[in-house]
């Protein structure tokens, strides 16, 4: 598995933010548009690009979002993928995932 690092928080072209984690592994970005209710962290048309991006997988995935919910202070985060554009099965859209703590 990987160690995080470090956290950082950079509006992009509104209403999308791109959160970068430092890792172990190298850098994992994910670019979403992102909006804050009560507790919960929605990221919606989530991008997520990574150096050991084979690697991450749901477990990596998981570890990410419980270190963004603490620093945070959030009790959950709902990632919506955004549809492929290349790679297997352009034009999918992946499932929702839903993490809480």
């Amino acid at each position: 598995m990987f160690e995080i690092y470090d956290l950082t928080i950079e509006e992009a072209e509104l209403p999308c933010v791109l959160i970068v984690f430092a890792t172990s592994a190298g850098e994992i970005a994910i670019l979403g548009e992102v909006a804050f209710t009560r507790r919960t962290i929605r990221v919606r048309r989530a991008h997520i690009e990574a150096a050991a991006e084979n690697r991450l997988g749901v477990v990596g995935l998981r570890k990410l979002a419980r270190y963004l919910m603490e620093k945070a202070d959030a009790r959950e985060i709902v990632i919506e993928g955004a549809a492929r554009t290349t790679g297997a099965n352009p034009g999918h859209i992946p499932r929702q995932i839903r993490f809480s703590r």
